[in-house]
């Protein structure tokens, strides 16, 4: 199915700027939504940490099924596991592997008096494993467990695309079922995803019109922030509910920035999202270690607000200069996600080919 030119592009602005709050909603350190307050600062960061960036994965979730069935993917899975290989398992292990002799180093030499999530001293094969590839823990660079449930639904995309054409919403029963109880055992370290993939599926089978909300974009977006103040203000812990319901009140209200001058900078520099999705966990780590060792006696708001757009900048910089500097080996680093092709403009823009993968969610064969 041919994507329109306006969606595609939609696509590649909500992709770069959810990622983008991803960066904001992994600013170390976690702070559990019970010790938020009322002042200023605290509701603002709570609602973008629990609030408005909670919709990303469930958002890209979506996004990448209605790219994958839209490109009948699920009828294809030799080609379907080759190239989820190359975009989503490849980059998992490249982004994470690496880094397991340092950390193994630092903690057998206590360098660093920091608490990191993963144990690989003394070494054990499964930390190790786990680690590498997230196979049943979050991997080292936690952001990158999302390539790795991406690819365990790509694994069972033709089951889903089966149910999706033959009877879509009994299908859509069953996986809420399998959501709902659990069921999925150790196949996804966020179940939540399922029910997010099939849905997507469902609007790319079903044709759903996606900019059928979009007249409600103003009404929606107040509903998205009343939503977030009322997480925080009455530290709702049960949020299972926001990630159902947000794809469905986020997508329109991207309507809202499509044509505006931020959303044609976001457009521009879209080809920048894997990079920094990739990225940015290490780096916001290693800048709040610096933190604590260098800057204590300077508030932390200070370095909430300064340290997200410096990441954001860096990775542009640095994944322009990667793929200039060494291309063989950015393409093998990033799932042949190259910089974006120029077009004629926003009208004429469609999804790239093949040959030419422009960034998380936006090409059939890399969700997000």
């Amino acid at each position: 199915m041919k994507i329109a030119g306006d969606i595609a592009r939609r696509i590649a602005i909500t992709r770069y700027f959810m990622i983008l709050g991803i960066v904001v909603l992994h600013m170390p350190p976690f702070k559990p939504l019970s010790a938020y307050h009322l002042d200023p600062f605290d509701l603002f960061r709570g609602m973008l940490t629990f609030g408005v960036f909670r919709a990303t994965v469930p958002l890209l979730t979506a996004v990448s099924a209605f790219l994958l069935f839209s490109a009948d993917l699920d009828r294809q899975y030799l080609r379907l596991m080759q190239k989820k290989t190359r975009t989503l398992l490849v980059p998992l292990v490249l982004w994470n592997l690496p880094m397991l002799p340092l950390l193994y180093w630092i903690q057998k030499n206590g360098l660093i008096a920091h608490q990191f999530e993963v144990d690989l001293y003394p070494a054990h094969w499964q930390n190790w494993m786990d680690a590498a590839t997230g196979l049943f823990h979050t991997p080292l660079n936690y952001p990158t467990h999302f390539l790795r449930n991406l690819f365990a639904l790509a694994l069972i995309a033709p089951l889903l695309g089966m149910l999706l054409r033959r009877a879509p919403y009994i299908g859509l029963v069953i996986v809420f079922v399998v959501y709902w109880y659990d069921l999925d055992g150790d196949l996804l370290l966020r179940n939540s995803m399922l029910l997010s993939f099939y849905v997507g599926g469902l609007a790319a089978v079903r044709k759903w019109d996606l900019r059928a909300l979009d007249r409600y974009a103003p009404l929606l977006l107040a509903a998205l922030l009343a939503m977030a103040v009322a997480i925080v203000l009455f530290h709702i812990q049960n949020r299972e509910w926001f990630a159902l319901v947000s794809p469905f009140v986020v997508w329109p209200c991207m309507s809202l920035i499509a044509p505006t001058r931020l959303g044609e900078l976001l457009h521009r520099h879209s080809s920048a999202s894997f990079f920094t999705f990739l990225a940015h966990g290490p780096l916001l780590l290693a800048a709040w270690i610096t933190f604590q060792r260098y800057g204590a006696s300077l508030p932390y708001e200070m370095f909430w607000a300064v340290i997200p757009p410096a990441v954001v900048l860096l990775c542009a910089y640095t994944h322009r200069a990667f793929w200039r500097a060494a291309p063989e080996v950015a393409a093998v680093f990033l799932g042949d996600r190259g910089p974006r092709r120029a077009t004629a403009g926003p009208a004429a823009r469609t999804l790239p080919n093949e040959s030419a993968h422009t960034g998380l969610a936006l090409q059939p064969d890399v969700p997000s």
